[in-house]
């Protein structure tokens, strides 16, 4: 009996570390792959952070102008 459960708890041992290392390298993958987006985005002269908000157009602002007037 205790034979099988050293051989149950090395299979699960072996299993946590196989899971384990497939995590880190999916991990160290995913690291690659934004550093290597992030370069080539700066290469191509982009820069991270949200997009700007569009400008409003002088017709909207003045609808919003005579919205507001109107409180």
């Amino acid at each position: 009996m205790a034979d099988l459960v050293r051989k149950r708890v090395s299979t699960d041992q072996q299993s946590t570390q196989t899971l384990a290392a497939a995590g880190e390298l999916q991990r160290d993958l995913q690291r690659e792959l934004t550093d290597d987006g992030l370069r080539a985005a700066e290469a191509k002269g982009s820069k991270g952070g949200p997009r700007p908000a569009a400008a409003l157009s002088s017709l909207s602002r003045s609808l919003w102008r005579g919205l507001i007037a109107d409180r």
